[in-house]
């Protein structure tokens, strides 16, 4: 995986590297917009709870009061305003993200096809004669095989290994033990579960 990475990094154009450093940066902006969304969760189901919760932040307090007087509503308000604020920004981050590493992926494996075209068709001529065209349209299938079957799986991993250890530095920044806790019991089921379904799929 590591040498099919390099390589391919190896033939991308400028144009391409800045598309890939542009897909790092929207990744960052996405699990920061996650880690934001989960900590808005709290504040307001205290507030839900208990009209007095926010009095605990002063600055939260003060934000609140600020958007609800431009609001004329109350607090409750404000807040059920700034989560959702959040929430369809950290939605619509995630689906230009999705939509910019997907665009990245297809034209990376359309500059690859090009370019094993390109090189097949600048052989001189009597290696045309030699072989078979099917060999080139084979040549050319592989990339599209290499771009929805590595390529594509390797991006959704990237950005899901992005948004988890953000999740979790989060999650470890405000209470370690508990994000612990909570992280071996919901890996050990994962894993339990994974185990099961294995075997049901084996005996099947």
């Amino acid at each position: 995986m590591v040498a099919l990475i390099r390589t391919v990094l190896l033939h991308l154009d400028a144009r391409r590297r800045w598309h890939l450093a542009l897909v790092f940066v929207l990744m960052v902006a996405g699990a920061l917009a996650e880690v934001f969304t989960l900590g808005a969760v709290v504040p307001f189901l205290g507030l839900l709870a208990s009209p007095e919760f926010v009095d605990k932040a002063p600055w939260l307090a003060q934000m609140l009061d600020v958007v609800a007087a431009h609001m004329g509503g109350t607090r409750l308000l404000a807040a059920s305003f700034l989560f959702a604020c959040i929430t369809v920004a950290a939605g619509v981050l995630r689906l230009v993200l999705t939509w910019s590493s997907n665009r990245l992926i297809f034209a990376i494996g359309a500059d690859l096809g090009a370019m094993v075209l390109a090189r097949v068709l600048h052989q001189p001529y009597a290696y045309h004669l030699a072989r078979n065209s099917s060999q080139t349209l084979s040549a050319i299938e592989k990339v599209g095989h290499m771009t929805m079957g590595a390529l594509a799986p390797l991006m959704l991993m990237m950005v899901a290994g992005v948004m988890a250890a953000s999740i979790l530095a989060a999650l470890l920044w405000v209470d370690a033990k508990v994000a612990l806790v909570a992280g071996l019991v919901i890996g050990g089921l994962y894993v339990a579960i994974s185990l099961w379904a294995k075997r049901r799929l084996q005996a099947n």
